[in-house]
């Protein structure tokens, strides 16, 4: 009987050294992570271009975009490049510091839209609840665009009220640190929400 509860302690220390060594390890490649997020990536470099590409796409479209007589380029796909080269240079000029709080690049062995609560749920309820309030917003104040971008995409004004509104709230979200997305309640892996992020 004796042996039998030694055994059961031996295996349960075992078992808390393990846990707690874990911890320690998954805390280290965290500060690894945040070190290293200091430093300019790639790969947020292009996540960055995608986001301001999709929040100048749907602002243009929800909003409205002027034509430029100096820039040869259709007005949202003109506000599009704009975007996505604002975000990209915001992104750039940002402190090493707000670039690790924000969206970053993961420790080894963790997936990026784990780390950084990014999930394909989350961005289509974000898209879909903006699609809504451009439908919603158009209807209520009477306010839809009918230009030369309707006739050479063939979309209707409330058409475009609509994926502009969707497209603008997709880029929004992407544009959030991971914790805010957290707190959204449709990405809930908040194992990476310490201090770390923060």
């Amino acid at each position: 009987m004796l042996s039998e509860w030694r055994a059961q302690r031996q295996a349960r220390l075992a078992k808390e050294a393990a846990e707690k060594a874990a911890e320690e390890a998954a805390a280290q490649a965290l500060q690894d992570a945040r070190e290293a997020c200091k430093w300019l990536h790639a790969e947020a470099l292009i996540y960055a271009g995608i986001t301001g590409g999709l929040i100048g796409c749907g602002r243009s479209l929800l909003f409205g975009a002027r034509k430029d007589r100096n820039i040869e380029i259709e007005p949202i796909k003109r506000s599009s490049l704009g975007g996505a080269i604002l975000c990209m240079a915001l992104y750039v000029m940002s402190p090493g510091e707000l670039r690790a709080s924000m969206n970053a690049k993961p420790p080894r062995g963790v997936t990026w839209s784990e780390f950084n609560n990014v999930s394909a749920s989350g961005f289509l309820i974000a898209m879909l609840s903006g699609c809504l309030l451009g439908y919603g917003y158009a209807m209520l104040e009477g306010i839809t665009l009918n230009d030369g971008s309707n006739r050479e995409y063939q979309i209707s004004p409330l058409q475009r009220a609509g994926l502009g509104g969707g497209l603008y709230f997709g880029g929004l979200y992407l544009l959030m640190p991971g914790w805010v997305r957290c707190l959204m309640g449709h990405d809930n892996s908040d194992k990476y929400l310490g201090a770390f992020k923060w």
